[in-house]
C-alpha cells in the first residue's frame, strides 16, 4: 500500500500500535511521520482524540495519561484518486479533484498553464499507509509574562 497506493479502495485503513508509557505524562503531542493519506482519525484506548491532517500530522494527547500500556489507533482516509483506480493526470495527485480531471479535460482544479488535455501516458497511484515513526513529544507550555 505504501509503495503504490491501493487502487479502487475508498474505505479507511486502521492501524494499531501498543505504547508503553514509562511515566505519567504531562502535556504530550503525538506526531506521525511517513504518513500517506488525506486525513487521519486518532484514538487511544478506544477514545477518539480527533482528526489530523498533514503536513504536521500531530495530535494533542490528554494531560495526565498514567504510566501504562496503551493502544494507539489511527484510521487513515485514502486519496479520492485511488477510489476510482489508477489515474493518468499529468500532475499525479493534485490534492484537488473534479470530474474533468478523470476524463483529462483542463478545468478549474488544474494549473492555469496546463494543456487542454491533462491525461498522460503514465498511470499514477497515490500512496496510502504509515511507514514512519510514531513519536510522543513533550509539549512546551506557553511562556507567561
Amino acid at each position: 500500500m505504501i509503495a503504490s497506493g491501493w487502487p479502487y479502495y475508498g474505505g479507511m485503513v486502521e492501524i494499531h500500535k501498543r505504547l508503553e508509557l514509562d511515566q505519567d505524562t504531562g502535556p504530550v503531542i503525538l506526531k506521525l511521520s511517513g504518513l500517506a493519506g488525506d486525513a487521519v482519525c486518532v484514538y487511544i484506548d478506544g477514545t477518539t482524540l480527533g482528526w489530523i491532517w498533514g503536513p504536521q500530522w500531530e495530535a494533542e494527547l490528554p494531560d495526565g495519561l498514567a504510566a501504562w500500556l496503551r493502544e494507539l489507533g489511527v484510521r487513515i482516509v485514502p486519496s479520492t484518486y485511488n477510489v476510482f483506480g489508477p489515474h493518468r493526470h499529468i500532475d499525479g495527485d493534485r490534492h484537488l479533484t473534479s470530474p474533468n480531471q478523470y476524463s483529462g479535460v483542463r478545468n478549474f482544479a488544474d494549473d492555469p498553464e496546463a494543456p487542454a488535455s491533462t491525461k498522460s501516458e503514465d498511470y499514477h497511484f497515490v500512496r496510502l499507509g504509515l511507514a514512519g515513526e510514531v513519536m510522543l513529544l513533550k509539549r512546551l507550555e506557553a511562556s507567561r509574562d
